[in-house]
């Protein structure tokens, strides 16, 4: 057998790269490209719905509040089936729906930080911060909300109808730090109530808004527990009193001697992560039927429990694992 080493196989017309096999690699079809994590959506490990009246209050997989204290309602809504307005067919977007006017030298966010260097590079780069946006009711005026990383954008009018946004920036990504903070929506001083519908968010590097990089829910669902996992069903939310999706953790002795066991996690997180044991009845800090539950020693790809109390060899809960940045 033969083997051919090329550089570049062009097509011997448009110069263009050639097709292979039915498909033609290009800047727009292929994977990686978008830097944010859950930009469609997908993933509510936390739950749907939430009221994040405080700084750093996750709602969202990675989406999260920044800023001063506010009335301030986050919300995944549903696409209706078969709409065409946005592109690719996505089955959700979010509604950010301020409430009370921002007071002078404060501000409100909805943002994501991206873990740096292992997501973004560090340094001076061009990037490019694509989404589809619309009034939620009514009007948004111009300039109502900014949005990038470092120096920010200011959005055009908004009106029920859904418009792409796209922004182009250049910036310098510090060395300093695990991350780089991208604002999708940054409410100034002097904002008012105001209701925002956000689909599709995309940050790639260039000068370019390539179309919306589509990723599976597994493959989307791995990369948000990388920062977050719990042993919950996906669709009941941390904390929920319920028996579905519980886990046994099996204990060496019984009686009274203090009992350990081993979880692992799903995939490498990013760091030792927080660990918090909830009951059948979202208790926190004991398994089912009240025995104390203890954190031994947690590491990236697992944590080690025990018991104290009397009891058998096996105890049920749930396990929810937290390494934010």
């Amino acid at each position: 057998m033969s083997t051919l080493k090329v550089d570049t196989i062009t097509d011997s017309s448009s110069g263009l790269t050639t097709t292979i096999n039915g498909f033609t690699p290009k800047t727009d079809n292929m994977a990686g490209r978008n830097l944010i994590i859950n930009g469609a959506m997908q993933v509510a490990q936390r739950g749907t719905s939430f009221t994040p009246t405080s700084i750093n209050t996750y709602s969202l997989d990675r989406w999260r509040s920044e800023g001063y204290s506010y009335d301030v309602d986050v919300t995944r809504q549903t696409f209706t089936s078969g709409q065409t307005d946005v592109e690719g067919f996505p089955q959700y977007y979010v509604t950010v729906a301020l409430n009370e006017t921002i007071s002078a030298g404060q501000y409100w966010a909805f943002q994501q930080r991206i873990e740096k260097p292992q997501v973004i590079r560090e340094g001076a780069q061009t990037f490019t911060l694509s989404f589809w946006a619309r009034a939620t009711s009514g009007t948004v005026a111009a300039s109502s909300f900014s949005y990038g990383i470092g120096s920010l954008g200011s959005n055009p009018q908004l009106t029920t109808t859904w418009q792409k946004i796209t922004y182009t920036f250049t910036t310098t990504i510090s060395s300093s730090g695990d991350y780089a903070s991208c604002y999708v929506i940054h409410f100034a001083a002097g904002a008012t109530a105001t209701s925002i519908d956000i689909a599709q968010v995309q940050l790639e590097v260039g000068d370019t808004a390539t179309p919306f990089e589509h990723r599976s829910f597994g493959e989307e669902l791995a990369l948000c527990q990388r920062y977050l996992f719990k042993t919950f069903r996906q669709q009941d939310a941390i904390g929920t009193s319920t028996s579905n999706g519980r886990v046994y953790f099996v204990f060496g002795v019984s009686g009274t001697a203090a009992k350990g066991s081993h979880y692992s996690f799903p995939v490498t997180m990013r760091t030792n992560p927080t660990i918090t044991i909830y009951d059948e009845s979202g208790n926190t800090g004991q398994f089912a039927g009240g025995t104390t539950a203890n954190v031994v020693t947690t590491g990236e790809r697992g944590t080690n429990v025990y018991s104290s109390g009397a009891g058998g060899l096996e105890y049920y809960g749930h396990l929810v694992a937290e390494a934010e940045l």
